[in-house]
């Protein structure tokens, strides 16, 4: 029982901390925007989708801590603001963090995708900067997946074993 319950944690905890090394990344974005020779087109456009994508981030940052909390971690983060999410599932929670994260990437990327061509727009450092963020991101989005689907695969499992465990202790 203590393999998988382990495995559950290692797993929910890293979907929590690899949802914050993507918060890491758009804050040294935004960090970096203003340093660079931007049009107000440009600046307007990626500070719209930064806007989202932040507040789409505590969002699943609350999400993850749910599911963290499922499996019995309980981090406390002093940078996050905790709000209440409607009670799901496991499951449930679990798409919707990696539903979300798709959806940011994307607009993301079809940002990235529609600055080439824009060169009088953006100075030289700036697509260097977005790619490098973005391949980034989408490594910590590729390992939420991985933990998800390990934790999706065994949860049926982990519920059983934590079941036996309970009857077998009354």
């Amino acid at each position: 029982m203590k393999n998988i319950e382990k495995k559950m944690q290692k797993n929910s905890s890293a979907i929590y901390w690899q949802i914050n090394n993507i918060d890491e990344n758009l804050l040294y974005i935004a960090k970096e925007l203003h340093s660079l020779n931007l049009s107000r087109g440009v600046l307007g456009e990626i500070n719209g989708i930064l806007k989202e994508y932040f507040r789409s981030i505590d969002f699943v940052r609350n999400q993850s801590l749910e599911v963290c909390e499922e499996f019995a971690v309980f981090i406390i983060d002093p940078s996050v603001e905790r709000f209440k999410v409607k009670k799901e599932d496991v499951k449930t929670r679990i798409e919707r963090i990696n539903d979300v994260l798709q959806d940011q990437a994307s607009k993301l990327n079809d940002f990235i995708s529609s600055i080439a061509g824009r060169e009088s727009e953006i100075s030289t450092p700036a697509p260097i900067l977005f790619y490098e963020s973005g391949i980034n991101m989408l490594k910590n989005k590729e390992n939420i997946l991985t933990a998800s689907l390990f934790i999706i695969k065994n949860l049926k499992k982990y519920k059983y074993e934590i079941n036996s465990k309970n009857s077998t202790s009354n």
